[in-house]
């Protein structure tokens, strides 16, 4: 699930100050590594009301006006952001293995982290669709504190990260968990909170969190570990 950022905007910032204090709860990645990569791996949102930004919001009202009951009851089932693990964990059956979904939980619990202190970076502060233009969101199908920043998309960020791993746990099973995590980062702009590229820039940094996970041998061997633990009860169940 590989996917290329739209170069929107691309400038590198500066880290924040004080703001690395933030990474301290990361759970399996090493907050120095977070602190010097990320702000150099995404693009910065453009600004409001350049060509590029109108473009992007004719976008999120395409994709609002054209919902259709089905999608507003999916949607709204993905909030909050904690639905995205059981939901993409549900593509592969791995919801039923509790030592791979508590190890997805660890997972999401740091990409949260990861997104919550990139969301405090004054260089991406960017006010979400239906505050920006509340006009043409009359009724977004959540209601995020105006105070919460729209990129990157926290949806987006863990969806990408999932994806990568559960498709490496279950290849049989990866173009179904590919195709619903895309989804998840879409229905982000269906309920009107988000832009294309905080999906985008969301997208990237769950992959690239992916990434550094499964380099990392011991986070391997956890995985491995987890997958035979499942299979290993549920063969177990099946023979009584």
């Amino acid at each position: 699930m590989k996917r290329t950022c739209i170069l929107y905007f691309c400038a590198l910032a500066l880290p924040v100050a004080g703001a690395a204090q933030d990474l301290a709860h990361l759970k399996l990645l090493n907050p120095d590594t977070v602190k010097t990569v990320v702000p150099i791996l995404l693009c910065p949102p453009p600004e409001a009301h350049t060509e590029i930004w109108s473009n992007g919001l004719e976008e999120v009202r395409r994709y609002y006006n054209s919902n259709t009951e089905t999608d507003r009851e999916r949607a709204q089932q993905e909030e909050p952001t904690e639905n995205v693990c059981r939901i993409l964990s549900s593509e592969c059956h791995a919801g039923s293995n509790s030592a791979v979904a508590s190890l997805m939980i660890d997972v999401a619990s740091d990409c949260h982290t990861i997104y919550t202190w990139a969301k405090k970076r004054p260089a991406w502060a960017e006010t979400r669709p239906c505050f920006a233009v509340p006009g043409d969101f009359p009724a977004p199908l959540e209601k995020p504190s105006p105070n919460s920043n729209s990129f990157p998309s926290g949806h987006a960020t863990i969806e990408g990260c999932l994806g990568e791993l559960l498709g490496e746990l279950y290849p049989a099973n990866r173009d179904e968990i590919v195709k619903r995590a895309v989804q998840v980062g879409r229905d982000r702009m269906r309920a009107g909170v988000h832009f294309p590229w905080d999906i985008h820039a969301g997208e990237r940094l769950g992959e690239w969190i992916a990434g550094e996970l499964l380099k990392d041998p011991a986070f391997r061997d956890k995985l491995e570990k987890a997958k035979a633990q499942g299979a290993a009860a549920q063969n177990g169940a099946a023979n009584h």
